[in-house]
């Protein structure tokens, strides 16, 4: 089973910071190895170290984990539709969508 890093982390994703039942989906970043469940458990993880976010040649990447089915998934399958999982179709929160450039790169 893959691991989400974060604080208080639970077996869905949901960290300290995004506790609710749409806060499912997790991410990994091109600087770290591993999932997290959001971008500022990273930050409190590794506050020292310059942060890297996908580019749009990127997008084949499985960089994306839903906490309902555990389906990784490549950005583009999450690009597709950022408020569901494309395999299982549990919801997502849809404020994701404003934490983009946390993430990746516009364009990506």
């Amino acid at each position: 089973m893959v691991r989400v890093q974060g604080r208080d982390v639970d077996d869905a994703g949901r960290c300290a910071h995004h506790p609710t039942s749409l806060d499912i989906v997790s991410f990994r970043l091109p600087c770290c190895d591993g999932f997290w469940a959001c971008r500022a458990c990273h930050d409190e993880t590794h506050p020292d170290h310059l942060v890297q976010v996908w580019g749009p040649d990127d997008l084949h990447r499985r960089a994306v984990l839903c906490g309902a089915c555990r389906t990784r998934m490549s950005l583009r399958a999450y690009a597709a539709d950022p408020t569901r999982c494309p395999k299982c179709a549990a919801p997502w929160n849809p404020g994701c969508v404003y934490h983009h450039p946390l993430y990746f790169q516009e364009g990506a």
